[in-house]
């Protein structure tokens, strides 16, 4: 199995995203925690490149597997939305692709690479004080090649309140890297 490569390049757009060679404007207003929060966050993910440009959404997500092509890059960008803040957000890879962290918001955040076996964990938070209504982190992938399915998760945490108790949303696809790109694509299983 490959190394771990882990490039993480921090370019700040200040509070606009990298999307797609276009412009975003995000409204991640400050927001002041609740004293009680029982609402999960939610979050879109989209991921976009060779035969390829789709977005998903926790609110109605389906267990579903994505096909991409063999060492290409296809780039993603990740949003967290929760009205009593979000806290941060966690993203597994599989360990063979070269993930590159290039943009987050709120510039502010902390980014941590946390240990896990087999597998690549990013992290995105922020602290209560700097709570916003949103967090959003972009990068791209290199794929692999490996034949065996990997496993992509994302779970996004709110403050939870004052008890601080956090609500979380959490979901994975199972991910397989193909030779033709008409096999390229998302189905449902």
């Amino acid at each position: 199995m490959k190394n771990i490569l882990l490039l993480v390049i921090i370019s700040i757009f200040g509070i606009c995203a990298c999307q797609d060679q276009t412009t975003t404007q995000l409204n991640c207003d400050p927001v002041e925690i609740p004293a009680l929060d029982t609402t999960k966050p939610v979050f879109t993910w989209r991921v976009w490149g060779p035969e390829l440009d789709t977005t998903f959404q926790s609110d109605n997500w389906q267990r579903f597997m994505m096909r991409l092509l063999d060492n290409e890059s296809y780039q993603f960008e990740i949003m967290g939305i929760d009205s009593g803040g979000v806290a941060r957000m966690q993203l597994q890879l599989p360990a063979e692709p070269i993930c590159q962290l290039t943009s987050f918001y709120p510039d502010n955040a902390r980014i941590r690479d946390l240990p896990a076996s087999r597998s690549l964990m990013l992290e995105i938070s922020v602290e209560r004080s700097d709570a916003g209504e949103c967090l959003r982190m972009g990068g791209s992938i290199l794929t692999g090649t490996t034949s065996s399915p990997e496993y992509i998760g994302l779970t996004v945490f709110d403050f939870g309140g004052d008890n601080i108790r956090s609500n979380q949303a959490s979901h994975h696809a199972v991910i397989y890297y193909t030779k033709t790109a008409e096999d390229v694509g998302v189905k449902s299983y």
